[in-house]
């Protein structure tokens, strides 16, 4: 997904507890995949050009979490609780500027629980603020 940042001059960066470098993460390898780059998928589609996005995995006792943050558009705190469910989109009016159907999300919070896990979102005060994705 470094190309796509870069296209969209969005500095990306990746932090790795040294830690969880050679843990052994049980689970379907293609869908934990799946559960990362929808969730950088979605920081990209929401931060403009000269944003930042920085996705982290690290140890929180003996699970993975994994954490993208961007610098991207924010979310309403009226649809911060509503994020991770089907169809649930800020903007479904006729003139929203960005495509998809509203599942993405949703997939990483079923996928994240298949695999026994949590998933969360913040935004530091809504739109146009910092927020976050973790699972």
């Amino acid at each position: 997904m470094r190309p796509s940042a870069e296209g969209k001059q969005i500095s990306l960066t990746l932090e790795i507890d040294p830690s969880a470098e050679s843990l052994g993460v049980l689970g379907d390898y293609a869908r934990l995949r799946q559960i990362a780059t929808q969730l950088l998928s979605h920081a990209l589609k929401f931060t403009g050009p000269g944003g930042t996005i920085r996705v982290s995995l690290r140890l929180s006792g003996d699970l993975a979490e994994i954490s993208v943050e961007d610098s991207g558009a924010g979310i309403d705190p009226a649809l911060l609780p509503h994020v991770f469910e089907r169809f649930r989109q800020a903007d479904s009016g006729p003139t929203r500027r960005h495509g998809g159907l509203g599942l993405g999300l949703s997939i990483v919070r079923q996928l994240t629980l298949l695999h026994g896990g949590a998933v969360a979102a913040a935004s530091a005060d809504g739109p146009g603020q910092r927020h976050r994705h973790a699972g």
